[in-house]
Parts: C-alpha cells; sequence; structure tokens
C-alpha cells in the first residue's frame, strides 16, 4: 500500500504565486486517489511584511532549510512524491529521487544557467543551483505544453520517456454564460512583472484608444511598480486605466467575458492560462506569438510578434470587430483539471510497475 501513496508538495501560499496555487488545488481536488498536501507552515523570522532583504531572507529559510527538512522525515511514509513547482525542485535532494516527479511550468530563473549570454545575479548560483540539481535528479519531469516537452527532451535532464505533457485545465467558472463586467474595456491578468512587458500593453491601449477613445484599460492580478506608473502618468492615461487584485476566480469570469479583447503581450510564458480562461468565456484574444502561447490558443488566438505595438494595435482592433467565439469554446473545452490529473497519475502508476 505504501508504493500506492503519494504526497504533494506546493508552494508556499505566502510567496502569492496565484497560478501555481491553482494548480495545485485543482491536482488535489481532481486527483483519483488518496493523497497528502504536504507543507510546513510559513514561519516569520525577521520580516514583517512581504517586501525588502528580510521577506527575502525568510523565504529562503522557509525554502532551503525548513521545507527540506520537513520533507526528510516524511520521506519514508510515502511512495511517491510530486514538487507542485519547479522552482521547489531542491526538494528532490531531500527525499528518494527515484520516485519524485517535478512540474516544470517554465525554465524562466534558469535562463541563465541555460544560455551563457545572459547576464547572472551573483545569486543566482547559490539560490538556482540546488533547484536545477533536482530537476536533473528527479525521476519524471511534467509539463503543459509540447513546446516545453520538447524543450526539456533537449537538455538531456532525463530520458524522453520520463517527461510527461500534462495541460492545464479550465475551471469550471470560466464559461460564457453569467455576468458580466459592463463597459469598454481591454484586459490583461497576471503580474506586472518584466517579462510581462507592461510597457507593451500600455503603448498598444494608446494606440487602440485613438480609435477608441472611451475604452478602458483593466490589470488584474498584478501590482504596477513605480516605473509604469510614471508610464502610466506620461502617456496621459491615468484615468483610464485601472488595476483589481486578489479576485476570486467568479470575479475574474466576469472580466472575461466583459472583456472586448484580452491582451497578452508577453515575452515568455510556460503556457499562458489567461488565453484558454479567455477562450473558455468566449473572450477574444491577441497573443504574443510564442510556442507556448500558440499552444493556448489553439488557432483561435490572434498571436503578433514579441514588442510589435502597431501590430499588437491593429490586431486588436480587428478582433473587436471579428470573433468567433465558438471555436474558442470548442478548443477551451479540450483542457480539463480532470484529464490533468489522470496523466500526472497515469505517469506514477507506470513508474511503480517500472515501465
Amino acid at each position: 500500500m505504501l508504493y500506492e501513496s503519494i504526497s504533494f508538495l506546493p508552494v508556499y501560499p505566502q510567496e502569492h504565486w496565484p497560478s501555481m496555487d491553482l494548480c495545485a488545488e485543482r491536482l488535489a481536488a481532481s486527483w483519483p486517489t488518496d493523497y497528502l498536501l504536504m507543507l510546513p507552515g510559513f514561519r516569520r523570522v525577521l520580516s514583517s511584511r512581504n517586501r525588502g532583504i528580510l521577506w527575502n531572507l525568510d523565504r529562503a529559510w522557509n525554502r532551503y532549510v525548513r521545507y527540506p527538512s520537513l520533507a526528510r522525515r516524511m520521506a519514508h511514509r510515502f511512495g511517491f512524491f510530486h514538487v507542485v513547482d519547479h522552482s521547489y525542485a531542491h526538494l528532490v535532494s531531500a527525499l528518494p529521487a527515484l520516485r519524485t516527479g517535478v512540474f516544470v511550468h517554465d525554465l524562466i530563473p534558469f535562463e541563465p544557467i541555460l544560455n551563457s549570454t545572459l547576464p547572472k545575479p551573483w545569486w543566482h548560483s547559490m539560490v538556482f543551483g540546488p533547484v536545477w540539481d533536482g530537476l536533473r535528479r528527479a525521476a519524471l519531469l511534467f509539463c503543459s505544453t509540447k513546446a516545453m516537452w520538447s524543450r526539456l527532451g533537449g537538455l538531456n535532464l532525463c530520458p524522453s520517456t520520463r517527461i510527461v505533457h500534462a495541460p492545464y485545465g479550465v475551471c469550471e467558472e470560466f464559461r460564457p454564460g453569467g455576468q458580466r463586467e459592463t463597459g469598454a474595456y481591454l484586459l490583461h491578468v497576471g503580474s506586472c512583472v518584466a517579462r510581462k512587458r507592461m510597457d507593451d500593453l500600455l503603448r498598444v491601449f494608446v494606440e487602440v484608444r485613438k480609435h477608441c477613445p472611451d475604452l478602458r484599460l483593466i490589470q488584474a492580478g498584478g501590482t504596477f511598480t513605480a516605473l509604469q506608473r510614471s508610464l502610466i502618468s506620461s502617456l496621459g492615461i491615468s484615468k483610464a486605466v485601472e488595476q483589481r487584485r486578489n479576485l476570486t476566480r467568479d470575479e475574474l469570469a466576469r472580466l472575461y467575458r466583459g472583456a472586448r479583447v484580452v491582451l497578452m503581450p508577453s515575452d515568455n510564458e510556460g503556457f499562458g492560462l489567461p488565453v484558454i480562461e479567455a477562450l473558455a468565456c468566449a473572450a477574444p484574444v491577441v497573443a504574443s506569438d510564442l510556442p507556448t502561447l500558440r499552444e493556448a490558443g489553439g488557432g483561435v488566438a490572434r498571436h503578433v510578434a514579441v514588442g510589435d505595438i502597431h501590430g499588437f494595435a491593429q490586431a486588436t482592433l480587428a478582433a473587436m470587430e471579428r470573433h468567433d467565439p465558438a471555436a474558442g469554446l470548442h478548443h477551451a473545452s479540450r483542457f480539463t483539471w480532470v484529464n490533468h490529473a489522470a496523466i500526472i497519475h497515469d505517469a506514477y502508476s507506470r513508474l511503480a510497475a517500472g515501465e
């Protein structure tokens, strides 16, 4: 019975990675057999708020000392272990590696390791070296797109037979029927980190607004940086831009349903959950022309080269005029969390059988 049991190792909620919290929650809710959600309580030693050097020291202590300590103590109690996010792959070293898998959502933290031409901060090897080593040790690696599957295979981290394509799902709240936000607005969902290219988003909005002066922009889920706020002011769009945080899935679905277009101008994405969530709510999508976002868009979303402000604006105007919601609904219906969990469960079952 021991080797039929599994423990999931999610990220600390205090780190505020909503997409990773969602993946852990939906995997657990859809898992067909028993499991344990392993997670030590996050303990603040130095910090009182989530920013600054003291906060980062607390994060490091909880991630690299407290969590591995719990994992070592629990290692004999379960047959298999599933690390829900690749940034916690260092936990593999505290567990029986031959019975541990890791979900690789993207390779963004490892780009300085993979590309010697990129700048590498002095602390990078210290923080991500153990994480990269954990990926190399893991018995299974999971990913959400075929593009990521291909890239992982090319890195020779493990045999291709141990890399498993397990697409994400769409939560039941994301559907075309239901309440919708009123007014005319463009929508962006996600954080405001550099790779999301908020400056491009804002400039695209300005271009589109020349044709639709009453249009608003809603950014959901992020926090604008000081530089981004300064850009908003200099572009003269302060009264037309708003930000909403800590939304429930029902509230987010309401925004998707009412959006004239959902924009995603990122230059790097592991998958792009907002793309399929928007399509599931019958909203048109314009996204960067990245392999992962093309998979998420399924030939329904419009794609534009990263950084092409004029191209994004033109595609957005076209999407506002012509949109086929049926095609998006059909594509999004293929993504279910039940199927996501079944694929992962099957991979561990085959590992247990020695395949």
